[in-house]
């Protein structure tokens, strides 16, 4: 009301709850409309920015979503393999792939090294909300070679619009594709036999 007789303008900060729950320090400034309006003008501006998810935080997040969704879910940056990333899913030690990326374990599988650098490509080109799936093989601590689906999108980009970090879900589809492949051995079989 004091703004409403007086015409002078009143500043103050405040704490305030946001719309997700979180809470906020902000600067309200209360102005007098135009002459003769019975209304007043707020304007609040948040004096300090929102955390930033600590990298701790998020590696536990995801490690809670990669339980429920029975892969792995990380982020990392366009060009990298993500081999260290994929070691728990394959049985290897994480701190052994990230030191020594050339071993065995978490190797892609020659053959599908064309089909993962053509996925890379196609990767950079995506607009966000866009994701792209790729599904190679990759060798497991204890020898085999496994199917693995890894699903993509763009998570970050720098101020030129170049993709910085790649949102990623990987999970083991082997039983999938063993399954596959036994059906269509059944289904050759049954062929054969009807036209005898």
């Amino acid at each position: 009301m004091g703004v409403f007789a007086s015409g002078t303008p009143v500043d103050f900060t405040t704490e305030l709850r946001t719309q997700h729950g979180a809470r906020g320090r902000f600067a309200i400034g209360v102005r007098p409309a135009r002459a003769g309006e019975s209304y007043v003008v707020l304007e609040a501006t948040r004096l300090e920015e929102p955390r930033a998810m600590s990298d701790r935080h998020l590696a536990s997040l995801f490690d809670q979503l990669s339980v429920i969704n029975g892969g792995v879910i990380f982020i990392h940056a366009p060009n990298t393999a993500p081999g260290a990333h994929l070691a728990g899913l394959l049985g290897c030690a994480a701190g052994i792939v990230a030191r020594q990326p050339a071993m065995q374990c978490c190797a892609v599988h020659p053959d599908d090294e064309p089909l993962v650098a053509a996925h890379r490509r196609r990767l950079a080109g995506l607009r966000d909300g866009e994701f792209a799936t790729v599904v190679y093989r990759m060798r497991r601590a204890d020898g085999p070679w496994r199917w693995i689906q890894i699903r993509e999108r763009p998570f970050d980009r720098d101020r030129r619009d170049k993709l910085k970090r790649v949102l990623a879900v990987a999970s083991d589809v082997s039983e999938h594709f063993r399954l596959q492949q036994s059906l269509a051995t059944a289904s050759k079989a049954l062929l054969r036999a009807e036209s005898k």
